[in-house]
């Protein structure tokens, strides 16, 4: 049974500011920099989560993911069934995220391949969906880890993020002048927090006063807005009390300050410090207040109103040269290699540390003799995976040599691919697993998997350089638009058929993917979409709509990439994913109606007078104007009023 705090009566629930109904989702809270475990008695990430369990409505289940062992758990349990999926009831999932020993290391990549973890981790659950809005928080570090998910959760599969809570983002290299340790972190180059274009509201606390002291570095906090990113209401701390000052607490007071906010009662670490100079009047009118259970939607309204300009998840106006962040992300971190700096034996991605040869403006990993397997840490294999492919350069194989491929799963099953094939030769190519040649894949869909290369050779001579690891589902490319059953006319306009060229994910309500306005006006057509297949259907429910069909004019319809296959669309048809898609309706592609033309060539004339003629008085529905089954005198108005015109 999870472990529900609220059922064992740790913490009585603070009362809402109002009677109302929150719609329940998940909290995910990711410390930062860690030399000892977070989850202590003392835990401030507990605290917190308690703490909001106490504010929430419903149940609560309480979860940590455990970055080290690729695994999620029941906080004080054990790892939960393969079979767990997070339910859509009342429930308020809080997600601890523990990666201390990632967060402690001075070498790239790490917070990038935390997020990989935890995200594929969030998807593979269900904890992450249409169905559960996501309010992360973070501090230090842990932001960086939190804007890498949410990059991801937008760019691979089209999600909204409900609130992101930034607790003094510490994604840059600063010298601690005066510690023991002043360049600690001059080769960590974390990537930079981004308020992504997938995020509806975000909030950051942070603080730019105090010094370092001999044996505690301070680091501090930044605003978010600028050059880097935008669109986060941000309050700066250092004035207050107890921040400016020596050594290390100010950062800690930094969550310190949102904790009060969700419940004035906490447990604090720093309990020497009078708090309630932090605020006028309650602290719970500050900071949680303005998150989907903490206030009221009005409160939210007002307090980020304007604050609507955002980043787009597949590529950040900023990427300098200590920032090592992939943009856009691929679902393999480091699968590419670009990342090649290893340090204590690790490279970030990865369960060890692989040779690497090649350029360094090209590198690849190095399987021979000396160095036979590579594994690369648990990543998500997506539902509409079609394919697990790598590139591969061979050198020198002597006869017999084989690669095996092996993938172990979430529930510790495995599955295993073998190539005796690759070896044969000296050369260069592309090895694709699909559903052909690895029936197997098919296990991994929905689910978390390492990926382990084993070289299986005796001989010195042998050598297989493999580079560009990727999860990869063939693009959805634009797909044909067939106006009402395909007819030429254009009379009544009452749906679009959509044919992909493969079946395709879209959100929980699948219209979010499609937007169709008319031009004249730009008024928006409120649509209702059906999946079959690879066929999407859609209707009109509203706006420019009589009688269940489009009011006269071209109208404009547009496929929005971040929102079909996880981004996987590429809309111009260039080979590249993420592009939209935009049909500009003309009289020679047909998108447009005009009551009276039946033969749909955007003008109503003789011929459209002889067709209207021949139905008068029957049941044709293209003519019957205002859908009441009879060609009538009505109808007939209508088609004279646009006799001679053209759309």
């Amino acid at each position: 049974m999870p472990w529900n705090r609220k059922r064992l009566g740790i913490r009585p629930r603070l009362e809402c500011l109002e009677v109302r109904t929150v719609p329940a989702g998940t909290t995910i809270i990711t410390h930062g920099l860690s030399l000892t475990s977070q989850f202590g008695s003392d835990s401030w990430v507990r605290a917190m989560g308690n703490a909001i369990a106490g504010r929430s409505p419903g149940s609560d289940v309480f979860l940590m993911y455990d970055f080290a062992a690729g695994v999620l758990k029941y906080d004080g349990g054990a790892a939960v069934p393969a079979t767990f999926q997070a339910g859509t009831g009342s429930e308020e999932y809080i997600v601890y995220v523990s990666w201390e020993s990632a967060s402690s290391r001075t070498t790239p990549g790490w917070a990038e391949s935390a997020a990989e973890g935890l995200y594929g981790t969030l998807r593979r659950y269900g904890l992450a969906d249409a169905n559960h809005p996501l309010h992360f928080i973070g501090h230090s570090y842990g932001t960086v880890v939190n804007s890498e998910v949410i990059q991801r959760l937008g760019y691979l599969d089209g999600l909204t993020v409900d609130q992101l809570t930034t607790l003094d983002p510490h994604d840059f290299y600063e010298v601690f002048t005066g510690s023991l340790t002043p360049t600690y972190e001059i080769n960590v180059k974390q990537p930079d927090v981004h308020v992504w274009s997938n995020v509806t509201y975000a909030d950051n606390y942070y603080n730019t006063a105090g010094t370092s002291s001999l044996f505690s570095p301070l680091p501090h906090g930044r605003a978010l807005d600028g050059a880097m990113t935008q669109a986060a209401v941000n309050v700066n701390l250092s004035s207050l009390a107890g921040f400016n000052v020596s050594g290390s607490l100010p950062h800690s007071r930094v969550h310190e300050y949102y904790a009060l906010t969700i419940d004035p009662a906490i447990n604090l670490f720093d309990p020497s410090l009078d708090h309630s100079t932090w605020f006028a009047g309650s602290s719970t009118n500050y900071g949680y207040r303005y998150s989907r259970i903490g206030g009221t939607a009005a409160d939210r309204a007002a307090y980020f109103a304007g604050y609507t300009q955002r980043t787009n998840p597949a590529s950040p106006p900023d990427n300098s040269a200590l920032d090592v962040g992939k943009d856009p992300p691929g679902r393999i971190y480091n699968g590419d290699f670009f990342n090649t700096v290893s340090g204590s034996g690790l490279l970030a991605g990865y369960t060890g540390s692989p040779q690497i040869t090649g350029a360094p403006a090209n590198p690849a990993a190095l399987l021979n003799s000396a160095g036979k397997t590579l594994t690369h840490l648990p990543v998500y294999f997506p539902p509409h995976t079609k394919e697990f492919a790598f590139d591969y350069t061979v050198a020198g194989p002597p006869a017999g040599d084989a690669l095996s491929v092996t993938f172990q799963r979430d529930d510790g099953q495995s599955f295993t691919f073998t190539d005796p094939g690759i070896l044969n030769a000296p050369g260069s190519g592309t090895r694709t697993l699909d559903f052909s040649s690895f029936p197997n894949l098919s296990q991994l869909l929905g689910r978390m998997a390492s990926i382990t290369l084993t070289l299986n050779t005796t001989q010195s001579a042998t050598s297989l350089a493999v580079d560009n690891l990727r999860i990869a589902s063939p693009n959805v490319l634009p797909p044909a638009v067939t106006v009402n059953d395909g007819s030429a006319q254009r009379s009544r306009v009452t749906s679009l058929q959509l044919g992909f060229n493969q079946n395709v994910t879209l959100p929980v309500n699948p219209a979010d993917a499609f937007q169709l306005r008319r031009q004249s006006d730009n008024a928006l057509v409120a649509l209702n979409a059906v999946v079959t297949g690879n066929v999407v259907s859609l209707t009109f429910a509203a706006g420019p709509v009589a009688a269940g069909s489009l009011a006269d004019g071209r109208y404009t319809l547009t496929l929005r990439a971040s929102q079909i296959n996880g981004g996987a669309f590429d809309g111009n048809s260039d080979g590249i994913p993420g592009d939209d898609y935009v049909l500009t309706g003309t009289p020679t592609n047909g998108l447009f109606r005009l009551f009276g033309d039946s033969d749909g060539n955007g003008t109503v004339n003789s011929v459209d007078f002889l067709a209207f003629r021949l139905a008068f008085l029957g049941s044709s529905a293209p003519f019957d104007s205002d859908g009441n089954g009879t060609v009538d005198s009505g109808d007939f108005l209508q088609f004279r009023l646009r006799f001679l015109l053209s759309v």
